[in-house]
């Protein structure tokens, strides 16, 4: 810790920000998420955009609805329907303003996550490589022989070996390399 220039205070300053960290594996689970966010809604657009493409001629619009009635619709009926293909075109005008606000609000807020997922990995790999200098036990003394015997009872407990096998297999199953 000397040789970075740091003085003993700042070392378990130094291991409590780490630890205080927000966890990485969140903000990038978050961010696969709100990438299917953003490409389910790019289809929702999508879609918006076919339906407004087809009420864009009105007159054709209702022509091919009454191509397809069982029966001759009416004139009323027909200005009816043109009232409401009307009402629609306006809705979906403002869904597709709507969901491209919202599509990039979300890219506003993938951007800004990265960042801070950037800070968060670059901070951490700095505190990582200050901290390797920090002490982070006690100097060995009279109670670390104290200790000893249930340590080295700890350390070869087939049932923690059993756990360290249990956690490896995990791994590897989970492991693209496998």
């Amino acid at each position: 810790m000397e040789l970075t220039g740091l003085t003993k205070a700042l070392g378990p300053l130094f291991i409590e920000r780490r630890q205080k960290l927000p966890d990485q594996r969140l903000y990038r689970k978050e961010a696969k998420e709100r990438e299917h966010k953003i490409a389910d809604t790019m289809l929702e657009w999508i879609r918006h955009e076919e339906g407004l493409a087809r009420l864009r001629n009105l007159e054709t619009f209702v022509a091919t609805l009454a191509a397809e009635a069982e029966e001759p619709l009416t004139p009323d009926l027909r200005e009816n329907l043109r009232e409401l293909a009307e009402q629609c075109a306006a809705l979906l005008d403002k869904a597709i303003a709507t969901t491209g606000v919202y599509v990039r609000a979300l890219g506003d807020l993938d951007h800004a996550s990265g960042q801070l997922l950037k800070m968060v990995t670059g901070y951490d790999d700095y505190l990582a490589e200050r901290l390797l200098w920090v002490r982070s036990v006690p100097p060995i003394g009279p109670a670390t022989w104290e200790v000893l015997p249930t340590a080295i009872a700890w350390f070869f407990s087939p049932t923690n070996w059993l756990q360290v096998l249990q956690v490896l297999v995990h791994a590897a199953a989970g492991s693209p390399l496998v």
